[in-house]
């Protein structure tokens, strides 16, 4: 019923994979929105956003949690927040980059929730975890050293880090450092490391297992309101497209953990978090911009939805052509000229392709509850009486009016209501994404 809620124990109607569950088949469900905690299912699962950080923002730093943090030598008014570094008496920059703030133990015995009010509304100090950054001078312009809370590195202009390690008050957490500019950084905001995740985000230890092997695992990347903000427009896409590309990486790897699935929904972010965050560089004019002096609108959104698509084709060419394929969104985008970013447009797609789907160029007229049952019929399962929703039948090639049920309602969700509310670290991720003001 909201963002404030969203928390799967909040669910209480089935989901897809629960119905077919009931006919024995298994399903593999990859970064669904909503399906944070994740529960065990018939198949594998690694949930989506949202999550809970791993601390929540520091004090006086708003927005650093989700955002991540640049180091420059001056302050830059920018969306995203700076630590501003100072020169040493050898001219090296230094800087303390507080990463996060303790979250108030939820396993201490005693409790008040005056005392958490407090913390929650930093009006009482807790521990701040803080990052000591040393940027050397720079000998030549293809390197620079550095040293981030003990480890030494060198860095290229534009180049990344590996996943650096930290620990963030007992919480095993990664981050990766990405060089701007001349005595600029970006650091991304810490996430958990998979290996030993203090949040579940996999259905089961195998599934957990079979993905943290395959090296670091991020469920929601950093927001794309930092896309506001000039110095990190490179580093924020190459970052989104990472986490992008571990989620394919994830559902390859299950796909072949469970070879006998029946069921794979993946959803793809990438195309939604670069049209919010870059928009307005792509097409300025419709955003109440103006073109910079180049003339052409940046190739962001145009390039994450090319990246999509040649990853999508490679998932297809592994799965092969004896499946039916759905290629679905929830809505399409538009530019929000009194925002400056791109906008939610109501009006998605719906594509589908393979066995039991009838070729047509006529455009469907089909609403996003039609999905579900539409589905459901092709995988020859029985539609649900008390859905609101209707079978597409213009778009497969049956010909046969689907078996009806009363109900699916009981294989899945809570049969009572439920009312967890999101944490403040949620909540920071949800602002961080444009979904909370």
């Amino acid at each position: 019923m909201g963002w404030l809620v969203a928390h799967a124990a909040n669910r209480r109607a089935a989901m897809l994979w629960e119905m077919v569950a009931g006919a024995g088949i298994r399903s593999i469900v990859v970064n669904v929105p909503g399906t944070w905690p994740p529960t065990r299912i018939r198949g594998a699962m690694i949930s989506g956003f949202p999550i809970p950080g791993v601390v929540r923002n520091p004090p006086g730093v708003e927005g650093s949690q989700y955002l991540g943090v640049v180091v420059a030598p001056g302050d830059r008014n920018g969306m995203v927040p700076t630590a501003v570094a100072a020169r040493d008496g050898e001219g090296r920059l230094r800087a303390e980059v507080a990463i996060g703030e303790a979250l108030p133990d939820p396993r201490f015995p005693i409790r008040h929730y005056l005392i958490d009010g407090l913390l929650r509304h930093h009006l009482l100090s807790g521990v701040t975890k803080r990052l000591p950054i040393r940027i050397d001078p720079g000998e030549d312009e293809s390197s620079q050293r550095l040293e981030i809370d003990g480890r030494e590195l060198a860095l290229a202009d534009g180049a990344w880090s590996d996943w650096l390690e930290t620990d963030a008050f007992g919480i095993a957490a990664r981050f990766r450092v990405r060089r701007i500019g001349e005595g600029a950084l970006y650091l991304t905001p810490p996430f958990q490391d998979p290996d030993a995740p203090e949040l579940a985000f996999a259905s089961d230890p195998r599934v957990r297992d079979e993905i943290s092997k395959r090296g670091m695992y991020v469920v929601e990347g950093a927001g794309w309101k930092g896309a506001v903000d000039p110095d990190l427009h490179d580093a924020l896409f190459e970052h989104l497209v990472e986490v992008e590309e571990q989620h394919v990486d994830a559902t390859r790897a299950l796909s072949s953990m469970i070879g006998d699935w029946g069921l794979l929904v993946h959803v793809f972010t990438l195309t939604d978090r670069v049209s919010h965050g870059f928009w307005h560089v792509n097409a300025p004019e419709a955003s109440g911009g103006t073109r910079g002096e180049g003339g052409e609108p940046g190739p962001r959104v145009p390039d994450a939805y090319r990246w999509v698509d040649r990853r999508m084709g490679e998932l297809l060419g592994e799965i092969g052509d004896d499946a039916a394929v759905v290629v679905l969104s929830d809505h399409g985008f538009q530019a929000d000229a009194s925002a400056g970013y791109g906008a939610h447009r109501i009006e998605g797609i719906f594509v589908a392709s393979g066995p039991g789907i009838r070729p047509s160029a006529e455009r469907l007229q089909l609403g996003i509850l039609d999905v579900t049952p539409t589905l459901l019929a092709l995988l020859g399962l029985p539609v649900a009486a008390d859905m609101d929703g209707k079978v597409a039948d213009a778009a497969l090639a049956t010909g046969r009016t689907p078996r009806s049920i009363a109900t699916y309602e009981g294989q899945g969700g809570s049969e009572e209501r439920s009312e967890t509310a999101i944490d403040e670290t949620t909540e920071e991720q949800l602002r961080g994404l444009g979904y909370l003001k």
